[in-house]
């Protein structure tokens, strides 16, 4: 019973409660209420603002008129009553002097006419300008007045005459300029929008269509592009060489004049000496449209002035910007210089003679072969040879050909052989090896085909039996082989910039220098001081032999990606391959920055299996990621990809390092890309690594 009595109260209750809603949404005035504030919301959109000015101009047109028209024009009275009484005043004179005295006639009349001239100067003070108060304030008038007061303009050729009148011209102003500022932004924001749409249109249009790569998926990179401050300057131009002809030809004016006219009126001075249908001469059909047309002009004109200024911000933005940029790479230099400097004056003596020296086509495994760029260790280490490999991303390439390249000559900073010379000044006791992709498409994607599998984009397809570990072994090899045959002449040419005298020989310089490093060290040659030699490292050469350092950077983190299967390969399948295992061993760390691809997956080592193999091989693993990458809503996967990578390696007990290279205020662009390439020793040596996060488990 109690049941039934609560279910009949709670069916009575959603009956009630159903009518109190039903009847708050019939009540008259919250409908009031949302039309209300859709209306508000409407008029502070693009479209609504327009209007709203139109329509603001329209309400103040009405409004002068109303109380301008009808009102009475004491100036316009008091001219026509001086010029009835100068008409008068002449023909009593030629009437008194019947017969007429030349004289007399000429002084009486000077003075009318002189009298007649004062009044009439002082009524154009007073704001006379041979129109009557019909003329004057009709509606073209008077929304050409409107326009005036709350664009700021002030022509000043018409004034309000009443006290209703100026009561009327100060509240509409204050009332009338914060909308106009409101459509200033709102329509500038807009015409930049679509002028920005139309120009990055065409340009792409102008452009060569490169072909679609496989599966159409991978498309190019594309730099942003910003309208230059010169096309909004020629679209300002252009317009105001229309208003020039037009202007000129309505109102009889000089070109000069109506281009004076259209600047002055686009610019906010608005001197009012001349303005369009103030000619008496004209008919009131004629000064009316010149009006409504100069209304439509002035109007149009400002959308146009506030589009220019949101392109012409943003282009300066976009420069100051990169000024910044440049300005801080180079007082980074000047500050590692002299950093340097202070600490060891040979060190950059020996690194500024340097150049990278370029290997063609040296032997891998099986036939492959890359391309390497070579830079010796600037002094001896301390433990042992070592060697630093690296991988480099897409875009990178000889110095002469991004320079060719018309989009990749923006990012000429980061050729291979700057990296090179940026890894030398970072690891001076290491020798540098830079390894070029075996093919570069479209000149902008790395493909390291004699490492991993790739399309056309460098999309990697890893397998562990591609034989990147032999390769890289064979590489190493064939530098060693290479460096060894090459004449000293042209090896100390190659890696020494400073031109000797045609006199010296060097090889004698060569073999003087060393004969006199092993007499100054008692016999010992190995030990020779590379000041005096820059082949000191030469003699007992073997790269293959050394520890050896792995970086990939971006496109070239596949690489790395690859080894790891290899690694995991060699050590569960075969085992017995001691010298494969050796060598494997002399891979001391290991560099991931900002590792990426154009591939929907497979970024970053994620399989369980293969990080523990990596663990269990005690490599130093650093990680060097930007928010470019990691942070990318386009490519999601990177960032999953590189948070369950750090967090499983950093579960397994691998020694793991991690830096986030943002900066506040640098957008997400290839600039903050390459600065992981350019500042990633210096922020690993300067600051502690970030932890990891490990809170994903399903990994």
């Amino acid at each position: 019973m109690d049941r039934q009595q609560n279910l009949h109260s709670s069916i009575h209750g959603s009956f009630r409660s159903r009518d109190s809603s039903s009847t708050a949404e019939s009540d008259p005035r919250e409908k009031i209420k949302d039309c209300l504030r859709k209306f508000i919301a409407f008029m502070f959109t693009q479209v609504g603002v327009g209007a709203l000015v139109v329509c603001y101009a329209i309400l103040g047109a009405a409004s002068f008129m109303h109380i301008e028209k009808d009102s009475p024009d004491e100036q316009m009275e008091n001219v026509i009553r001086w010029r009835q009484n100068c008409v008068e005043q002449l023909w009593n004179i030629t009437n008194k002097y019947n017969v007429l005295n030349y004289t007399a006639w000429m002084s009486n009349s000077n003075t009318v006419l002189k009298v007649f001239q004062n009044n009439v100067t002082a009524a154009i003070h007073l704001g006379y300008n041979g129109r009557s108060s019909e003329d004057v304030w009709s509606f073209p008038g008077a929304l050409m007045y409107s326009l005036s007061v709350f664009t700021m303009i002030g022509y000043g050729n018409v004034v309000p005459k009443t006290v209703w009148g100026k009561i009327v011209t100060i509240a509409y102003a204050c009332f009338g300029i914060p909308i106009y500022v409101l459509y200033f932004c709102n329509m500038g924001k807009v015409l930049a929008q679509t002028f920005k749409w139309l120009y990055i249109t065409a340009h792409e249009c102008s452009r060569r269509e490169d072909p679609l790569l496989e599966d159409g998926e991978i498309q190019p990179i594309k730099k942003k592009i910003t309208v230059p401050s010169t096309a909004c300057l020629w679209v300002i131009s252009f317009y105001i060489l229309t208003g020039t002809i037009m202007f000129g030809a309505w109102e009889k004016w000089n070109y000069l004049d109506s281009t004076y006219f259209c600047v002055i009126s686009l610019c906010k001075i608005g001197f009012g000496d001349f303005v369009p249908g103030a000619n008496i001469a004209d008919s009131a059909e004629g000064s009316h449209l010149k009006l409504v047309i100069n209304f439509i002009y002035v109007l149009l004109g400002m959308g146009l002035v506030a589009m220019c200024y949101n392109l012409m911000c943003e282009d300066v933005r976009v420069k100051v910007r990169e000024l910044r940029q440049d300005l801080k790479n180079c007082l980074d230099d000047i500050t590692l210089k002299i950093t340097v400097c202070m600490n060891d004056t040979n060190y950059v003596s020996r690194v500024s003679t340097m150049l990278p020296l370029r290997l063609r086509r040296v032997c891998g495994h099986e036939g492959r072969a890359n391309d390497i760029l070579f830079m010796p260790a600037v002094c001896p280490p301390p433990n042992g040879a070592h060697s630093l490999v690296f991988f480099g991303g897409d875009v990178q390439d000889y110095p002469e050909v991004m320079q060719a390249h018309r989009d990749n000559r923006n990012y000429l900073k980061w050729n291979l052989e700057n990296t090179a010379r940026i890894l030398s000044n970072n690891f001076p006791t290491k020798h540098i090896l830079v390894v070029r992709p075996a093919r570069i498409e479209y000149k902008s994607f790395s493909c390291y085909d004699n490492f991993v599998p790739s399309n056309n984009a460098g999309v990697p397809d890893h397998t562990p039996t591609h034989s990147a570990l032999h390769h890289l072994e064979r590489l190493l090899q064939g530098v060693t082989n290479r460096l060894k045959s090459l004449p000293t002449t042209e090896l100390l040419e190659a890696v020494s910039s400073v031109s000797l005298p045609e006199e010296i020989d060097i090889e004698e310089l060569h073999n003087a220098s060393v004969h006199a490093g092993a007499k100054s060290n008692g016999g010992a040659g190995s030990s020779a001081k590379p000041d005096l030699d820059l082949l000191w490292w030469r003699d007992k050469l073997a790269l293959d032999e050394t520890t050896l350092t792995l970086i990939g950077f971006s496109k070239g983190c596949v690489v790395l990606n690859q080894l790891i299967y290899e690694f995991h390969y060699t050590k569960t399948l075969t085992p017995g391959d001691d010298h494969m295992m050796r060598f494997i061993g002399r891979i001391e760390s290991m560099y991931w920055l900002d590792g990426g691809h154009a591939g929907g997956k497979n970024t970053w080592i994620t399989s369980r299996s293969l990080l523990e193999t990596l663990t269990r091989l005690d490599v130093n693993v650093y990680i060097h990621v930007s928010p470019y990458q990691v942070q990318d809503e386009g490519r999601p996967w990177i960032g999953r990809e590189e948070k369950a990578f750090t967090s499983l390696l950093k579960k397994l007990g691998a020694k793991v390092r991690r830096h986030l290279h943002a900066q506040a205020g640098l957008p997400q662009s290839l600039y903050m890309h390459f600065e992981v390439l350019a500042n990633f020793k210096r922020a690993q040596d300067a600051a502690p690594a970030e932890p990891a996060d490990t809170s994903d488990d399903d990994v």
